[in-house]
């Protein structure tokens, strides 16, 4: 059956995308979108396909991968383009019908694919700028249509709320600016939902606006990061920030002291 991509408008905005040229541009759009893709963000395609379907000059497509390696975005291994932390970006929609996929798309691959991608990809990242936080596919949310797809009632994809307002005073402002601070790492993130909303007004009762805030920031930086618990969305957070503290106590980073479980 036929995949679909959401993209959403802040892609061209983002700060990794706005320094390519339109010419790398258009070929990560094409990784993200051609119909070779798959739930897990690791397919086959030989470059003989890829100059077919791209118009891009056979020679000229090794020249372009290597700038995508080199940010640590894609990855290009005999014939298998891999997409890095897709995975991670499709598991945190929740879904356990996406999780399936995953595991089954990822079957599919041969042995000595992922033993190569995972030494490729398990090296130590370029330290990036805060705004991008590792995570190749900022602004961009991915959906298959085929039986590796879900839509759950917590999905961000197909609701205007994210525009709300968050210049009005009162406690929903202070929901709608931690809501915000997920921007980066989950653009889609939908202000209207009720279940995120709640999520985050239950935190500020038990550790107060502020040092849920810095928390937040925390959670955000640390997305992509090796052994960082994967939180994108508030009520992942408030059942996985035990997990988040253990990971700052090996990182000895800076969590604010005084969050307490």
């Amino acid at each position: 059956m036929a995949k679909q991509r959401y993209i959403n408008t802040k892609l061209w905005s983002d700060s990794w995308i706005v320094n390519l040229d339109p010419l790398e541009r258009y070929l990560f759009l094409y990784f993200l979108t051609n119909e070779h893709t798959n739930i897990c963000g690791i397919y086959e395609l030989p470059l003989v396909r890829m100059a077919q379907e791209t118009g891009i000059d056979k020679e000229m497509l090794p020249k372009l991968i290597k700038r995508f390696e080199k940010d640590n975005k894609v990855f290009y291994v005999d014939g298998w383009v891999c997409i890095v932390n897709f995975q991670k970006h499709q598991n945190a929609r929740g879904s356990s019908k996406v999780k399936i996929g995953i595991e089954n798309a990822t079957k599919e691959i041969p042995c000595q694919i992922v033993e190569k991608i995972k030494k490729m990809t398990d090296k130590p990242l370029h330290k990036q700028k805060t705004d991008t936080l590792s995570i190749p596919l900022q602004g961009i949310s991915a959906l298959d249509s085929d039986s590796d797809s879900d839509s759950d009632s917590d999905s961000d994809l197909d609701s205007d709320s994210k525009y709300i307002a968050t210049d009005v005073a009162g406690p929903g402002n202070e929901i709608n600016s931690l809501l915000k601070e997920f921007g980066p790492i989950n653009p889609l993130i939908n202000y209207g939902n009720r279940t995120q909303r709640s999520a985050l007004s239950s935190m500020i009762k038990r550790f107060g606006y502020n040092k849920l805030l810095a928390t937040i920031r925390y959670a955000v930086s640390v997305q992509g990061q090796r052994y960082a618990p994967t939180i994108t969305t508030p009520l992942q957070l408030q059942n996985k920030i035990g997990e988040l503290l253990v990971f700052h106590d090996r990182e000895n980073s800076n969590i604010p002291k005084n969050v307490k479980l």
